[in-house]
């Protein structure tokens, strides 16, 4: 099974509570965790950028976790709905520390790190917007990265 945390006995709601700790840490002003018959199962923030509140939201898709539990091998065991809900928000978790990570030390700008994750007013995020427009906005170009000069 190569599926990343498949094995975590961590409950999903003490995961969230580590996310909101970390997101917090690194100067995010707001959180919203979104829930679903008592399961969390999606968080926004927001952070000041450029003067303006950005928000970012980021679902935790269960049903993608436990499609891949249980096609990808797990043993039985771990392929429940609660377990596909305790590895959903650990995989989470490890995505946003590994972002933040990558911003404390300068690597990229956290407008950067959570890009694809950005929502408009409207709730559409920017990878979405990306993917409506064809991807129009990036053209393949020359080795180099630019266009065709």
């Amino acid at each position: 099974m190569a599926l990343k945390n498949y094995t975590t006995e961590v409950d999903a709601g003490k995961t969230v509570g580590e996310i909101q700790a970390i997101l917090a840490k690194h100067g995010i002003t707001s959180i919203q965790i979104e829930y679903d018959k008592g399961q969390a199962t999606g968080i926004k923030f927001a952070a000041f950028l450029l003067g303006q509140p950005q928000w970012f939201h980021l679902d935790c898709n269960v049903e993608a976790v436990l499609g891949v539990l249980k096609t990808g091998g797990a043993p039985p065991k771990y392929q429940s709905r609660e377990q596909a809900f305790r590895v959903g928000w650990r995989i989470m978790k490890d995505l946003i520390d590994a972002q933040l990570a990558a911003v404390s030390i300068k690597q990229v700008e956290l407008a950067q790190a959570f890009f694809g994750f950005a929502v408009d007013g409207k709730g559409q995020n920017a990878f979405a917007l990306f993917k409506e427009a064809k991807q129009k906005q990036l053209t393949a170009g020359n080795e180099n990265g630019g266009g065709n000069e």
